[in-house]
């Protein structure tokens, strides 16, 4: 899961101590999506890989200068504004709508909640996972 403070911290991986990922990507976050723009990080072992052993790829916006200011104008005002409090006070509301979406339709079996991103579990009228493809909710 991308999306900078989408689940508090800056990225989700900081919620889990020690947890640090072997590549990282991200695009649209970088800038709000109002430039086109996008990244990969990686750990010396991976970048070492590649190195000695050239993948035949390119970004089409890489390093551009302007999608590069906003890029770090996004991410400032995003710090400044203290986003990490901000998803923090949305976290809260979000597992209350759970809560009550749980308690008013059969359908939703459970839901989960980490900042401001949120998952439902749907089942059938018989109570097993739901299959979207083909399946009617139930009220």
């Amino acid at each position: 899961m991308c999306g900078f403070w989408r689940t508090g911290p800056l990225f989700a991986f900081q919620h889990f101590r020690g947890v640090v990922p072997d590549i990282l990507t991200s695009a649209k976050g970088l800038t709000s999506s109002f430039l086109p723009l996008g990244m990969i990080g990686m750990r010396q072992k991976v970048k070492d890989h590649f190195e000695n052993n050239p993948l035949g790829w390119g970004a089409t916006y890489a390093n551009h200068p302007v999608s590069m200011a906003c890029a770090y104008e996004v991410v400032r005002q995003n710090c400044l504004s203290d986003m990490e409090g901000k998803v923090s006070q949305i976290e809260g509301i979000m597992l209350e709508e759970v809560d009550r979406l749980i308690r008013r339709h059969r359908c939703v079996s459970q839901g989960r909640v980490i900042g401001a991103f949120g998952c439902l579990d749907l089942v059938n009228r018989k109570g097993r996972p739901l299959n979207l493809l083909g399946e009617q909710l139930p009220p």
